[in-house]
């Protein structure tokens, strides 16, 4: 079964058990980790980010990479850290890194891990974490390969979540094929999407043992929430996308499982 929920990443997050031990992959300045560690409450959580520029050369991007995409990256870094002044994007992520230290330096249950996500990921042991959230390098390969390693450190059991799941595919590198990444693991992983959020920039929830005590407890959870949530084949997970449909005075997006 497939649960598409009308809820945003915050209350699907809210159905993780609690007193469980999760690693966040892909940081940035500490928000949603923060929100995180507010509604899980989790024993243990570590947080992975390179908190440095590694998506290709800023200073000469190549043809390969829309004019749009470093600008779209600006704006995001800046609406993150204004105080960032300079033209080198590893400055303002610094500022973030140390924003994050500080934000979580008293809380004993955070672990925070600067480095390449499949550096850091390759240290913990296997069968280490309940759950592992993925919103990293957007690209099909680090994906993948994202994935793959949280396989061998998820417990038996566990749940592997990840963002930008429905990015409109039109748009070629805002997607940067994350479903197509998270649709070549499930084939040749065994595990499966069992949850997806409702929010732009969906969340999809990953389980190999849906039946699972852990994963029961989050399906449980899900589906006890004051919120629609309907089930859907797994053959149509595929084929989410947000369609604009026009509306007097504006636009609005509406979910849509048609290829």
């Amino acid at each position: 079964m497939t649960y598409y929920a009308f809820v945003n990443r915050d209350k699907l997050i809210s159905c993780l058990p609690t007193e469980s031990v999760g690693v966040e992959v892909g940081v940035f300045a500490g928000d949603f980790a923060q929100t995180i560690v507010s509604l899980v409450e989790p024993t243990e959580m570590h947080l992975v980010d390179a908190w440095r520029f590694v998506a290709y050369d800023w200073q000469n991007p190549g043809r390969h990479v829309p004019s749009n995409q470093s600008l779209a990256f600006v704006r995001y870094l800046k609406s993150a850290a204004p105080e960032w002044k300079t033209d080198d994007p590893n400055d303002g992520l610094e500022i973030l890194y140390q924003r994050v230290l500080r934000r979580f330096e008293d809380d004993s249950r955070i672990r925070v891990a600067r480095g390449l996500s499949y550096e850091v990921l390759a240290t913990y042991p296997d069968e280490y974490f309940d759950f592992i959230y993925i919103d990293a390098d957007h690209d099909f390969h680090p994906v993948l390969s994202d994935l793959w390693e949280a396989k061998r450190i998820l417990k038996k059991g566990g749940l592997i979540l990840g963002h930008d799941f429905d990015m409109d595919r039109s748009n070629g590198w805002s997607n940067h094929n994350v479903i197509e990444g998270v649709l070549s693991f499930c084939k040749h992983s065994g595990f499966r999407v069992i949850a997806l959020s409702a929010d732009l920039g969906s969340t999809y929830v990953l389980g190999e043992f849906p039946f699972s005590p852990f994963a029961s407890n989050f399906l449980r959870r899900l589906i006890s929430l004051r919120a629609q949530v309907i089930e859907i084949p797994q053959e149509i997970v595929w084929n989410y996308r947000r369609t604009i449909v026009r509306i007097v005075g504006g636009a609005t997006l509406i979910s849509s499982f048609c290829a």
